[in-house]
């Protein structure tokens, strides 16, 4: 019998709020994010205007996909940061 604690660790066994397309396209004079705007809860669609890309600066932006409690987490994190 093998113990649990050689597994793999697994934090969530249910549906998360979910977000999949963020694309970046660098060219000459700048940079374009794009996000799609929808989140997903399992296999339906729980919010379509949900937003992915965070202005942090007039120089600086970040887009995220996945969890959405992550990308949130992170906006303020960076958002500390600037202080």
């Amino acid at each position: 019998m093998v113990s649990e604690a050689y597994g793999p660790q697994v934090h969530s066994l249910g549906a998360v709020n979910v977000g999949t397309s963020v694309m970046g396209i660098k060219f000459k004079d700048g940079v374009i994010l794009a996000a799609d705007t929808a989140i997903s809860y399992g296999g339906m669609k729980n919010v379509k205007d949900a937003r992915r890309i965070v202005k942090l600066s007039d120089e600086c932006a970040f887009a995220c996909s996945g969890e959405m409690a992550d990308a949130q987490n992170l906006t303020k994190l960076l958002k500390h940061k600037q202080e």
